[in-house]
């Protein structure tokens, strides 16, 4: 999936710039930001079952991106894949 949003020319030039310098990339930190708001967001319950349905389709579950962000508030569970 693509997405598209705008951004100002400028910004993104100066963010690339300093990315450049640690050796990062404005995708990844995009995609980082994405899994975090994603675990922040969808229930545990439905992680576990689209990490069923990933595995049973590609025969893996899908790898976090970086440190698991925080379960939503009244959630107990992790998905089994996660350590």
């Amino acid at each position: 999936m693509t997405l598209t949003i705008a951004f100002p020319d400028d910004k993104r030039e100066a963010l690339e710039h300093f990315l450049d310098e640690t050796g990062g990339k404005i995708e990844d930190c995009l995609a980082e930001s994405m899994e975090d708001w994603y675990r922040k967001t969808v229930p545990v319950g439905v992680r576990k079952y689209l990490d069923a349905k990933w595995e049973k389709e590609c025969g893996a579950p899908p790898e976090p991106l970086k440190a698991p962000a925080p379960e939503p508030e009244g959630s107990t569970d992790a998905p089994s894949w996660e350590g």
